[in-house]
């Protein structure tokens, strides 16, 4: 019987959209970076809302293996990963490039089961009203997108701070879940992504 093995591809690209009338970007195209001492993290420098940081960072545990890749040409990554159904020694590369991703390998025993888990954050300390710089509360905490990972014990590999927060996450949804709203306003209430379009958050 085969062993199946999973991989998850995240593709994430932003298109320069223009500049509002306070002179705020909309969308700031990033570049992906990784050094094999760390996660996959997207850098987008500047100071408007839309300039931040979003990481891929896999949970791993002894008998996972990680791979990554970055290449300007997603097609090179859709293609390598269909035929050889991982990156091999692309997790060598260095640098940044306009796409990356990340994948998760393990080996399941017939019946067994098993979780993998990538935490895919954001670090977005920028927010204005109007013209006034007001900020995210989360920038008096953490410093960039690596440490809000680490907030959580990724780079330990414990994922009992993960765990809890899927737990509250659930119970959130539960209350929506339960609750007499309309089904379209409880699908937008947990299912938004209305943060990743805008940076409105």
């Amino acid at each position: 019987m085969p062993v199946p093995v999973y991989h998850i591809v995240i593709k994430i690209t932003y298109v320069l959209h223009g500049i509002g009338i306070f002179g705020h970007v909309s969308g700031v195209r990033g570049q992906w970076t990784y050094n094999k001492t760390g996660p996959l993290v997207l850098d987008r420098p500047g100071n408007m809302p839309a300039n931040g940081q979003y990481v891929l960072w896999p949970f791993l545990s002894s008998n996972q293996t990680m791979t990554v890749t970055i290449d300007n040409d997603i097609n090179n990554i859709l293609n390598n990963i269909s035929i050889n159904g991982t990156w091999f020694e692309q997790t060598e590369l260095k640098g940044s490039a306009a796409n990356g991703a990340v994948s998760i390998s393990t080996k399941l025993q017939p019946g067994e089961k098993k979780t993998l888990s990538i935490l895919f954050a954001w670090y977005f300390p920028h927010l204005y009203w109007l013209d006034l710089p007001l900020d995210n509360y989360y920038l008096l905490l953490f410093n960039n997108v690596t440490t809000v990972g680490q907030s959580i014990g990724i780079d330990k590999n414990d994922d009992s701070q993960l765990k809890i927060i899927i737990k509250d996450i659930l119970r959130l949804h539960n209350l929506y879940f339960n609750s007499s709203l309309p089904g379209y306003l409880v699908d937008s209430l947990i299912n938004s992504v209305s943060h990743m379009r805008s940076a409105m958050y």
